[in-house]
Parts: C-alpha cells; sequence; structure tokens
C-alpha cells in the first residue's frame, strides 16, 4: 500500500507526569533567567534605612525621595 490510513493516535499521558515535565521545565527557565540577568539574594534586614525611587515629576526632580525609609518587612 502507498498511502498511510488515518489512525487515531492515543495521546493518554499521565497528568502527574505533564506536570512534573512542566515543573523542572519552568525550573529550568527560572535558573537560566536569573544567571542572564545575574540576579542574587537581597542582603535587606528588617530595620535597615532605605532610600525608595519616587517617579519623576519635572526634569529637575530627584531620582529618589529625599527622605529616607526604614525597611519594616520583606515580600516573598
Amino acid at each position: 500500500m502507498q498511502t498511510k490510513l488515518p489512525e487515531i493516535y492515543d495521546y493518554s499521558s499521565n497528568k502527574y507526569e505533564v506536570r512534573d515535565r512542566d515543573s523542572k521545565r519552568k525550573g529550568k527557565g527560572m535558573l537560566y533567567g536569573d544567571q542572564r540577568r545575574q540576579a542574587r539574594d537581597s542582603e535587606i534586614k528588617n530595620g535597615d534605612v532605605v532610600l525608595v525611587e519616587q517617579k519623576k515629576k519635572n526634569r529637575l526632580s530627584t531620582v529618589f525621595n529625599p527622605n529616607q525609609c526604614q525597611w519594616l518587612k520583606k515580600g516573598k
């Protein structure tokens, strides 16, 4: 026979295998992105004095708020 007959292929794969494979690939992608951006853990602790970036109101305004703020709580 020269041509193939159409057939139904069963793509049934275990949803847990798919979930594991997906999480591994996402983790690998996050590691690659962190390496490309040279990401590292923050050394800021609760109670540290920090500068806060502010919106630019005009061209003479400063990038950071002139009042120093105290770091209260670290998020995620």
